[in-house]
């Protein structure tokens, strides 16, 4: 359910109940299984494994109540490199890939870098982007009657969008007393019968039906419409917004009371992961946001007729453009890597405003597994850009 929109909302404030922690925590080094749970204690949410094919590596993101696997990340096991996410919905073939954007980086407002471990602390644009299919925002949608809590509860958060998805599920419910109207063949006007208890010393039989207005017609709003919408993946934590200064939360600093016991491999492993660590950053240095771009003035409007096509990857540079600090949206998403130097296991938080997400119309588990995808990346910068030249 979406949060109530109350004056902090109505004022463009977000609440701060709206911001939620996924806490990330590698149990095995071997297969970089990566545990998830919620801040609040709800449990472990979903698992992330890692099984090595033919030709790629592939990590799954699998939910832990059902052991159903929600996304995939792909890379190149040998020459060449890629990054592609895909849906066990998707048909074969069809991807949503995180590339660079041919824009030249620019800053960008509401962040701050921290660098990355590259050497190259000045670069503070967007390291990755990638489009995915999004709700049109309320005020382009133009969603009749109702507010605009109702109408995105009814939307399923599922991607790609499901034919429920596509069709209105809110439907304005009768007077209570009210039975279903019929038509008087004389007059010719609704009749509509008011069911009340008969009253003392008055038979129920007397009771005649009353002529009133005739009910007001149960319109449904209009389905909701989908578009693709563009995002950038780049280093830095967030200064303003609902999300500035969540990476100073007490839970990145606290570590959890049933961490897991390493094993005799994992400490054996740990000295010569710790010197890795601190030749590329160590875990402070991957800290990133997710942020949606402007779209292109006077190209293509993002709109229905411009839907995300699932046999082909979206074109990431679409829609990007240089814009002020003024104007560029405010990340939704932000991770701290909270990886010490001193463990080989690394660990982090994803932090999210909810509200933004759920108005969006994907799943959180989508926007988990981009940050994964995005923080291995980081992780692995080195190799990656080595194994690009191939």
């Amino acid at each position: 359910m979406l949060p109530t929109h109350n004056k902090a909302t109505a004022t463009g404030e977000h609440p701060t109940s709206s911001i939620k922690h996924y806490s990330i925590k590698s149990s095995d080094v071997i297969d970089q299984r990566s545990r998830i749970t919620v801040e609040d204690g709800s449990g472990m949410l979903w698992y992330k494994t890692r099984e090595l094919t033919e030709h790629e590596i592939v990590d799954s993101l699998t939910d832990a109540k059902t052991n159903q696997t929600r996304w995939t990340i792909h890379q190149p096991s040998q020459k060449g490199w890629y990054l592609r996410l895909r849906s066990p919905l998707f048909p074969p073939g069809a991807c949503i890939a995180l590339t660079p954007p041919q824009s030249p980086p620019q800053p960008t407002a509401g962040h701050e870098h921290t660098g990355s471990g590259t050497g190259n602390p000045s670069v503070t644009g967007p390291v990755l982007a990638f489009g995915c299919q999004t709700l049109v925002p309320m005020a382009n949608a133009r969603f009749g009657g109702g507010s605009s809590a109702s109408a995105r509860s009814s939307v399923d958060h599922s991607y790609p969008p499901s034919r429920s998805s596509m069709s209105s599920q809110t439907q304005a419910q009768p007077e209570p007393t009210a039975a279903p109207a019929s038509v008087d063949p004389e007059v010719g006007s609704d009749i509509t019968q008011v069911v009340e208890e008969p009253t003392s010393g008055a038979p129920a039989s007397k009771i005649t039906p009353s002529r009133s207005q005739p009910p007001r017609k149960v319109i449904p709003p209009p389905a909701p419409r989908w578009q693709v919408t563009h995002y950038t993946l780049q280093t830095g934590i967030p200064i303003s917004g609902p999300l500035a200064g969540t990476h100073h939360h007490p839970h990145l600093v606290n570590q959890p009371t049933h961490a897991p016991q390493p094993s005799l491999f994992h400490r054996a492993l740990a000295p010569l992961s710790n010197l890795a660590l601190g030749a590329t950053g160590g875990g402070g240095a991957h800290h990133f946001t997710i942020q949606p771009v402007v779209p292109v003035v006077g190209g293509i409007s993002p709109s229905g007729s411009h839907s995300l096509s699932t046999t082909t990857s979206p074109d990431p540079s679409f829609g990007l453009v240089t814009t002020s600090l003024d104007s560029a949206p405010s990340p939704f998403l932000a991770f701290t890597d909270s990886t010490p130097l001193l463990r080989a296991t690394p660990s982090g938080t994803i932090s999210v405003d909810e509200s933004r997400v759920k108005e969006l119309g994907v799943e959180m588990a989508f926007w988990v597994t981009v940050a994964l995808a995005f923080w291995e990346f980081l992780r692995e910068r080195e190799g990656y850009l080595a194994a690009s030249q191939d």
